[in-house]
């Protein structure tokens, strides 16, 4: 039995990483605040990031994600 490919999206805003972070945070269970502590970041910030808001962190972003299994492909 193969593992199926993961699904690939078209990250353009603050926003659709704050859908894909809650839509991904949801299926494996997790509520806000326990993923806030798996990825040593803040309720505030989990929520913040749900929201979309573009002023976020770049570097705990990167951190949410990575714990969330989401890993990124830039194109040029």
């Amino acid at each position: 039995m193969s593992t199926p490919a993961p699904e690939e999206r078209l990250i353009g805003t603050a926003a659709d990483v704050g859908h894909l972070v809650r839509e991904v945070r949801v299926q494996q269970g997790l509520t806000q605040p326990e993923l806030a502590a798996a990825s040593g970041t803040g309720v505030r910030f989990i929520v913040d990031l749900e929201r979309g808001k573009p002023t976020v962190r770049l570097g705990l972003t990167l951190r949410v994600l990575w714990m969330l299994g989401i890993r990124l492909r830039a194109e040029d």
